[in-house]
């Protein structure tokens, strides 16, 4: 609905020619052990079971929240699933659900990850797109999103999970 539309323009404001902030998976590592909410828009959960999975190890230990929309796709949920099954292996915590939550969405317009980072004690709040050229984390780059596109993102998440 009237969200999906404001994040397909976002998205096309965002692809636009503007000066951009471009960070490593590296540094986004540590913007994530930094933040005390992670909303990722994923298509593929591709980092999340791979290069980032410690990090959300260590966060979900530390009892931060993580919000997914993913496409709704039976094989995404089974990766999903994956992950969360994995937490609960690796952590021992029953009740990971508090911690982490998952939506399929039906009308999912975007492609590339997209993940906005919460500090709590701050109240700051950054969000990146992934581009990646293949399945190789050093073939991925992360461009910073304006402002004004991570306060889009954020409604948008705090509508989902409400």
């Amino acid at each position: 609905g009237k969200y999906i539309s404001k994040l397909k323009i976002g998205y096309e404001e965002l692809l636009r020619n503007r000066p951009v902030q471009i960070s490593s998976n590296d540094d986004l590592i540590d913007f994530e052990s930094n933040a005390s909410v992670i909303r990722i828009i994923t298509p593929d959960f591709f980092d999340d079971l791979e290069s980032f999975y410690p990090t959300i190890l260590s966060n979900i230990k530390k009892k931060k929240r993580y919000e997914y929309v993913y496409p709704n796709i039976e094989s995404l949920k089974i990766k999903g699933d994956r992950l969360i099954e994995r937490l609960i292996k690796d952590t021992s915590m029953k009740d990971i659900k508090l911690f982490i939550a998952m939506k399929p969405f039906s009308d999912f317009p975007i492609t590339n990850e997209i993940v906005i980072y919460e500090e709590k004690n701050s109240n700051r709040l950054m969000g990146f797109l992934e581009l990646r050229n293949s399945a190789n984390d050093s073939d991925t780059i992360n461009i910073a999103l304006s402002e004004g596109d991570v306060n889009l993102y954020y409604g948008f998440f705090k509508k989902e999970f409400q």
